[in-house]
């Protein structure tokens, strides 16, 4: 869960950024024990549940799934990287596993027909309605055996893939935004409320290494090796760091909080965006090489696209409504793609880098052709767009949305 929702979660419920005091795992495995409720309907932990073949009608006929369960908001959805299962991670303490490996294009047929599925439920909270146990953060390992949890509370929960918690790791004061696994796999790097970057053994649970390099919050991280990671703050700087030695390199030149750090597939590149209405492009070595401009309002989301067309296209969404591609390498802005009034939140684009997936506050998503930035697709969820991800084939696409409901699309057919 970014900051920007944090806050306005915090505004509406009267939330501290603080992790509770005296708080401790109550089960044998050292994690927290499910809800009684939950505990007393689904003793393995699954639930039984039933995807719904919706249609969009006016807009050519496109099916799409409806999946249910989360009893509030839900702020992320991740794909495991080697199977069609997906997680999300809602306002109710629960993350939910999607198990979609039987979703072929043929039981999607029949409208309002529903197909049976098996949801593991990943429970944060001690009991039902418990407070600060938002799920803010998720991410699969590379090779989708495990999946990181970062929570409103301040912890991180590692699980493997049917559900079943692993690690506790517990050494964050506050919220936690980001959780981003290295390229092996076998570490972890965290970022929070508490201003820090931790970095953890995946195994073990251990923390290898603990930085106070920011003095706010911090929003953002990425990995671009095993050993040197990005991160970003609302103190306005971007600080890339090492594992292996003490040595970090400040950059300075945003004018506001600072949303998104990532770099790009190879490495040669870090991108970051900012309230300040732009995006930047450093280099390891150089610092800054682009300052790019022209959103007008804040730069809130931002991803590379690496496609065989161009593996440094890189693409920026504001609340200004509107989404930019831009050739990274040089700072040229392609495209602007324009359509939606009100603010994008979220963007992905595709695996093969060819599709841009764009969430907007008010429920909209669309997805656009990063070649030519001509637009292939769009629908509307109910509520606002919290977030966007693909399957790791491309082939189907996921949002969540305020309303706690998930749609899933099929872009082949």
């Amino acid at each position: 869960m970014s900051p920007f929702i944090c806050n306005a979660v915090a505004t509406k419920e009267d939330r501290r950024p603080k992790k509770e005091k005296n708080q401790t795992a109550s089960s044998s495995s050292g994690m927290d024990v499910q809800s009684s409720e939950a505990l007393a309907s689904h003793r393995d932990g699954t639930a039984p549940c039933n995807a719904v073949v919706k249609v969009d009608a006016g807009l050519g006929a496109k099916k799409w799934l409806h999946l249910s369960g989360h009893q509030a908001e839900i702020f992320t959805c991740a794909w495991n990287p080697t199977q069609k299962q997906m997680a999300s991670g809602s306002a109710d303490g629960v993350c939910r596993l999607w198990n979609l490996s039987d979703m072929q294009p043929d039981k999607w047929e029949e409208p309002e027909s529903q197909i049976p599925i098996r949801s593991a439920i990943l429970v944060h909270s001690n009991h039902a309605g418990e407070r600060f146990k938002d799920v803010t953060a998720a991410s699969w390992n590379p090779d989708g055996a495990l999946l990181a949890t970062g929570c409103y509370d301040g912890l991180v929960r590692l699980w493997d893939n049917q559900g079943a918690p692993k690690v506790l790791l517990n050494d964050h004061q506050g919220p936690v935004f980001s959780v981003k696994w290295n390229k092996s796999g076998t570490l972890l790097l965290t970022a929070g409320h508490d201003t820090r970057a931790i970095i953890w053994n995946a195994v073990s649970g251990a923390v290898v290494k603990s930085l106070k390099t920011h003095t706010s919050p911090v929003t953002d991280a990425d990995w671009m090796d095993d050993d040197v990671f990005a991160t970003c703050s609302s103190d306005k700087s971007v600080v890339v760091s090492k594992v292996s030695t003490a040595d970090v390199k400040v950059f300075t030149g945003h004018q506001g909080e600072v949303n998104v750090v990532c770099w790009s597939q190879d490495g040669a590149y870090l991108a970051s965006c900012s309230d300040d209405h732009s995006a930047k492009v450093w280099t390891f070595n150089d610092g800054l090489l682009h300052n790019l401009t022209g959103h007008f309002k804040e730069v809130y989301a931002m991803r590379w696209a690496s496609g065989s067309h161009n593996k440094y296209m890189l693409c920026t969404a504001s609340f200004d409504g509107t989404a930019k591609i831009w050739n990274g390498s040089t700072g040229v802005v392609l495209h602007t793609l324009s359509r939606h009034s009100q603010p994008l939140y979220s963007l992905a684009p595709s695996p093969n880098g060819e599709l841009l997936a764009l969430g907007a506050l008010g429920g909209h998503v669309s997805i656009w052709k990063i070649s030519d930035g001509q637009l292939y697709r769009e629908f509307r969820g109910t509520g606002d767009t919290y977030d966007v991800a693909w399957s790791a084939d491309g082939r189907l696409l996921s949002a969540c949305f305020s309303s706690g409901a998930i749609r899933v699309v099929d872009t082949s057919i």
